[in-house]
Order: structure tokens, then C-alpha cells, then sequence
């Protein structure tokens, strides 16, 4: 094999590489890109079910809402709460891990 013909493969390996490495680290930003935006959507919709359940205890303060129906809505909230903030924090353990 002539020299000429060693060095354009050698080039084009060196294309290929280069190419992996820019797919590589576009794909890195754009994960994380998606892992922030999921970690905004879980606080607002975390912030949305608090809203919630103040609007729920006022209407039982107001008596509009018998108990049983209060306990049942206010038990199915805190769940979904509960659930919301074991995402946050496995996301902020990924999140430190990649920093």
C-alpha cells in the first residue's frame, strides 16, 4: 500500500472519529436539555397538586366538603406528591452525578 493511500485512510478514519465524538456530545446536550426540562415539569406540577390541597382543606374549613370525600381527595394528592418528590430526587442524584 502506497503512502498516499495509508494517509487518506488514516484521514478517514479520523472523519469517522470526529464524527462519533460531535454525535456523541450532541447527544449529551440534548439529554441534558430533557432532564432539566422534566425536572421543571415535575416542580410545577408538584407546586400545582399544594395549590390543590390548600383549595381542598379550604372547602372543608368552609364546610362545602364532607370528610370522607376531604380524606379520599387529600389521601390521592399526597400520594401524588410523594411520588413527584421520589423523581426529584432521583433526578437530582443524576443530576450531581453528571456534575
Amino acid at each position: 500500500m502506497s503512502e498516499d493511500r495509508k494517509r487518506e485512510r488514516g484521514i478517514g478514519w479520523l472523519i469517522v472519529l470526529i464524527g462519533l465524538a460531535i454525535a456523541a456530545l450532541l447527544t449529551l446536550l440534548y439529554s441534558a436539555r430533557k432532564r432539566e426540562t422534566s425536572y421543571e415539569e415535575l416542580l410545577e406540577r408538584r407546586d400545582e397538586l399544594l395549590r390543590e390541597l390548600q383549595r381542598l382543606s379550604a372547602l372543608k374549613a368552609e364546610g362545602r366538603l364532607e370528610q370522607s370525600e376531604y380524606e379520599r381527595r387529600r389521601r390521592a394528592i399526597v400520594r401524588n406528591v410523594e411520588s413527584i418528590e421520589r423523581k426529584l430526587e432521583e433526578a437530582e442524584r443524576k443530576r450531581s452525578f453528571f456534575e
